[in-house]
């Protein structure tokens, strides 16, 4: 008995421990885990109704409040997986006491969140939360409200634990509580005649309240006939109020000059205020009917509406157009059309009525429909109207896709009925359709542009020079090839090997639209620029590849001989020397200058002339170099050719003003630095003569005096003694 005590005893003990130890190792887990929102002062405040900055909720009413980004990162050291809750709360201190409204929350299950030192996984963005639907109490003070969030996410036993709170209280993130502003209303009074012919005047007395709290702004009001109660099938005029003050009210009168042609019968008179910065939750008083109808009295004339399509237009894209028909391919061509309906009735035709408009073989055949409406308005005697009026979504109609894959290939005509299913009683019944001028041929061929040939001049360019090239496209299908200056019709390119086309040229365009018809060939020219390119030198396939074509055969082809493309002519000047040098030279005087012109580059000079400049550069290296004479000589250098020139060139004056000049200076040659000749080196286009000439500053006459007088100078008693001092520094 006591071993079995002894036994439940221990158990019970390491139950206990167990539990603890599990207990321990869940709290530290938790404990390791740590969410928190990132950067909370990035976050961006803004409601359904208005723009960020300017967030305004309305009590009474259903509201939606969105935050958006919003980032969350893991401050602990282990990764987090399951469900994470954001509550949305509203908060403010009201004469220090803190007013809090709870808007809503947003959840989302979380695959990991690695902590936020990791590599990877180490952040979760939310683009937006929307807190939709929601409702302020009426009783919640107005004025300005900060955002609360609290973080919580899920914990091992399924509860929430509360991570993060943060408090949005910069001035962008701020959100308006206010009461609704205005809320208008209209009611008729009086409505004088109530038996009326078309033509009268219509006197309206009635009036618009304000019963919110703020002003309306101005006021549109709108008056409608209908035959059902509440019906706004005529708008007969539109009227705009002066702005209402809050709990206000106005009269007012409106007369309607002449009352609208519409058939015999009563009317039911609908108005209709709006206010231009209203926002109401009770939209159900913006509406009023008056309780008596007006009676229409019966209009002399003709009694009846007149409904007729006046006008067709067809529009094409891809499309080949003639005299009398529109060629439609059904693999990309479109087709689309417009119209215009008119009454050429005595009185006005109240809808609804149908339009469709149809494929046929035939005018008076209503094969395949391609569109069909339902016609909403008043259409007065004499009114016309054009498609985009009343079809609000675009100004043209196109035949879908679905029409025309499904109909034969084959010549139709498109057709439009008015009143198609005869809802109005008309004074003339056969004349509600109209066919398009031209008829539309639908055909499952396709167009199939392939290039037969390039060309190019010249065989051999220089890198960074253009060439021109030569492309024939022909079109090998049934269908024509429409050309369209909007759209690129050929790429050309630089290969080494055909079709591989390493290096993009340039994309052509036609000048004007075009047609290519089935096997017929255009060609087409264009100047290709390597300036910008850094291109090889070697040989290249040029490759031309048709850009816009529904069939893969024949987009690309290559030229039949390769381009040469090379370096560009280098000019060199070499063996720059003065020929048989004086000891000295001065202004007037005359030296020969013979030098060497060499083309390292690759590709010849051509039959032209260099300009070539003989200057004077100071063996100090001080000063700027002097022009002596500029010549033009002909050359014709093949690549690495070389050609000698002998010059005779005139002594300029060189001033004292030039430092190193007075006294010794080489002979510098420079050539082809207008760049006549393009060359891609431009450093090595000058030399300087291998010795140098003193120059005298002086004329002629005054030089041979010197130079006879010279030996007098070495023995006055100055010259004397410094070759004495000489002599014994020796």
């Amino acid at each position: 008995m006591k071993v079995k005590l002894l036994s439940k005893w221990l158990l019970n003990i390491l139950f206990v421990f167990f539990v603890c130890n599990l207990s321990f190792n869940l709290e530290k887990a938790i404990a390791n885990i740590l969410l928190e929102f990132s950067y909370p002062e990035n976050i961006s405040v803004r409601t359904a109704q208005n723009r960020p900055r300017s967030a305004t909720l309305y009590k009474g009413e259903n509201q939606s409040l969105f935050l958006f980004p919003i980032q969350i990162v893991n401050k602990g050291t282990e990764p987090y997986s399951g469900r994470i809750s954001i509550e949305v709360y509203l908060t403010k201190q009201v004469n220090g006491i803190s007013i809090e409204e709870y808007l809503g929350s947003y959840s989302r299950d979380v695959r990991l969140l690695n902590p936020y030192r990791s590599p990877s996984n180490n952040f979760l963005y939310i683009g937006e939360i929307g807190i939709r639907d929601f409702i302020l109490p009426e009783t919640l003070p107005s004025g300005e409200y900060f955002i609360k969030l609290i973080l919580e996410y899920r914990k091992e036993d399924g509860t929430y634990a509360a991570s993060d709170t943060e408090l949005l209280n910069d001035q962008d993130q701020k959100v308006q509580v206010a009461p609704i502003p205005n809320d208008v209303n209209i009611f008729i009074s009086q409505v004088t005649p109530l038996r009326i012919n078309p033509g009268q005047p219509l006197d309206i007395n009635g009036e618009v309240c304000n019963s919110g709290d703020s002003s309306s702004g101005m006021l549109r009001v709108n008056f409608y006939l209908g035959q059902a109660r509440g019906g706004t099938d005529i708008l007969i005029k539109e009227v705009r109020l002066r702005s209402l003050s809050p709990n206000s009210s106005r009269s007012f009168n409106i007369q309607i000059d002449s009352f609208p042609a519409l058939p015999p019968g009563d009317y039911w008179l609908t108005s209709e205020v709006q206010a231009e910065i209203e926002r109401s939750s009770n939209t159900n008083n913006n509406i009023y009917t008056y309780r008596y109808q007006i009676h229409v009295n019966a209009q002399s004339g003709l009694p009846f509406p007149d409904l007729k399509v006046t006008s067709i237009e067809l529009y094409s894209i891809k499309a080949y157009e003639t005299n009398d028909k529109i060629l439609v391919s059904k693999s990309y061509s479109s087709i689309a059309f417009s119209f215009t309906i008119k009454n050429d009735g005595g009185v006005a035709a109240l809808p609804p009525f149908k339009i469709k408009a149809y494929l046929s073989r035939s005018p008076q055949s209503k094969d395949y429909l391609i569109k069909e409406f339902t016609y909403n308005e008043i259409l007065d005697a004499g009114q016309s109207v054009p498609l985009e009026t009343f079809y609000k979504l675009s100004d043209r109609i196109y035949i879908p896709s679905s029409i025309k894959n499904q109909i034969p290939d084959g010549e139709y005509w498109l057709t439009v009925i008015v009143d198609s299913d005869g809802d109005i009683t008309e004074f003339n019944e056969n004349n509600n359709s109209l066919s398009a001028p031209k008829k539309i041929a639908f055909t499952s061929s396709i167009y199939d542009a392939r290039v037969e040939e390039v060309t190019f001049s010249p065989g051999v360019i220089a890198q960074g020079r253009s060439f021109n090239a030569t492309c024939k496209i022909r079109n090998a299908g049934g269908f024509p090839y429409s050309l369209d200056p909007r759209f690129h019709v050929a790429s050309f390119y630089l290969s080494l090997s055909p079709g591989r086309k390493d290096y993009f040229l340039t994309k052509i365009s036609c000048d004007r639209p075009e047609y290519v018809l089935p096997h017929q060939t255009v060609d087409y020219t264009c100047s290709l620029e390597l300036s910008n390119m850094n291109v090889p030198q070697g040989r290249y396939f040029v490759t031309c590849e048709v850009e816009d074509d529904e069939s893969p055969i024949g987009n690309i082809h290559d030229s039949v001989r390769q381009i040469i493309l090379t370096s560009p002519p280098d000019l060199v000047v070499n063996s720059v020397s003065i020929i048989n040098p004086p000891t000295s030279v001065c202004y007037g005087d005359f030296i020969k200058v013979s030098f060497q012109i060499q083309n390292l580059g690759g590709l010849s000079t051509g039959d032209t002339t260099v300009k070539t400049k003989i200057f004077a550069h100071p063996k100090s290296g001080r000063g700027e170099d002097v022009l002596f004479k500029e010549y033009e000589i002909p050359i014709n250098l093949r690549s690495h050719e070389t050609t000698s020139r002998l010059l005779r060139v005139p002594v300029k004056r060189i001033t004292s003003r030039i430092p190193g000049l007075g006294q010794d200076f080489y002979i510098k040659v420079v050539v082809n630095d207008d760049q006549k000749i393009f060359e891609n080196n431009k450093n090595n286009n000058s030399a300087l003569s291998s010795s140098y000439i003193k120059y005298f500053c002086g004329r002629r006459e005054t030089k041979e005096f010197i130079k006879k007088h010279e030996t007098i100078k070495q023995h006055t008693p100055q010259m004397q003694r410094l070759k004495k001092i000489n002599k014994f520094l020796k």
